[in-house]
């Protein structure tokens, strides 16, 4: 059912459209319409039936989409629900949209990937990713968040693109890649990432960029990559970043600063590693420790 006034199209409150929407698209018609659009997509379908259940109404001053549900069966499920209103204004526009996606029974969905992809990825039963997004002016705010069993990665940021402010916070905790990525041996990581700056051109005087990213959490085979810890930040044109790590494979320190300029760019990078077991890297063959230091300057 759709209903629609040419008045919607104009600014004011006189236009109304109107848009429900529920029903059933059989597998057979779903391969046939996606092979039509998406053809490259057709063939990693699921055996599925498409169901939907859509509400939405409103004009160019406010549309709101009360609700949104789509489902292939028992393989995953997407609920989403928004407004948006002033759109043709760029200074007083605002929206916002919310989503909810999972994943349920993803084993027989498996067997259609390729088999050199179906070894090297994996989508878990029991994933849920969900979120929110807004957008106020020419400022656009998310936050989302990716759970698969007790472990989760949760993003958050902003950025307001005329001003070219940005701001992100990203949080793992115990998130299981081993959950995604089988074969890669790699363990839960628990990690933070916060990011802030203006600018986008780090040549530019103005731009600033300050960055703090740690693992607490992360082995690759039996190789520990926890204690990792990464400082960056640049601001009047001069970059400085420092890399610090303490575990029971290695300890290392090392600094990096540049000064950018649009006429000339020089850099000096000083490195330290100390007890640098190699045990871990020939999986137990050699037990020698090295120790390295590095100091390299350069300008163009």
């Amino acid at each position: 059912e759709a209903k629609l006034a040419w008045s919607v199209l104009k600014n004011g409150k006189g236009g109304q459209l109107l848009v429900k929407a529920n029903g059933t698209v059989g597998e057979s018609d779903l391969r046939l319409l996606t092979a039509g659009f998406l053809p490259d997509v057709c063939q990693y379908l699921p055996p599925a039936d498409l169901t939907f259940d859509i509400f939405g109404y409103g004009n160019t001053d406010l549309l709101e989409l009360k609700r949104c549900q789509l489902g292939l069966n028992n393989f995953a499920s997407l609920r989403m629900e928004g407004k948006a209103g002033n759109m043709t204004n760029e200074k007083t526009r605002y929206g916002q949209l919310a989503y909810d996606l999972r994943t349920h029974r993803m084993r027989s969905y498996r067997n259609l990937m390729p088999a050199a992809l179906k070894e090297r990825l994996r989508i878990p039963e029991g994933l849920v990713l969900e979120g929110k997004s807004s957008l106020r002016g020419d400022r656009i705010d998310t936050r989302t968040q990716l759970r698969i069993g007790k472990g989760s990665v949760e993003l958050k940021g902003n950025m307001a693109l005329k001003a070219e402010n940005y701001q992100l916070n990203l949080l793992a905790d115990a998130f299981p890649l081993d959950a995604l990525l089988p074969q890669d041996s790699l363990s839960a990581l628990t990690a933070k990432v916060q990011a802030s700056g203006h600018g986008f051109d780090p040549l530019k005087q103005k731009t600033h960029f300050d960055l703090l990213a740690a693992i607490d959490q992360l082995q690759y085979k039996n190789i520990p990559l926890d204690t990792l810890q990464l400082t960056a930040q640049l601001k009047d044109g001069k970059a400085e970043a420092k890399l610090t790590a303490e575990n029971r494979m290695f300890r290392t320190e090392t600094n990096f600063s540049a000064d950018l300029k649009p006429e000339e760019v020089s850099a000096e990078l000083q490195a330290s590693l100390q007890n640098l077991d190699m045990l871990y890297l020939t999986q137990g063959k050699d037990s020698i420790h090295l120790m390295l230091d590095v100091n390299l300057k350069g300008r163009n």
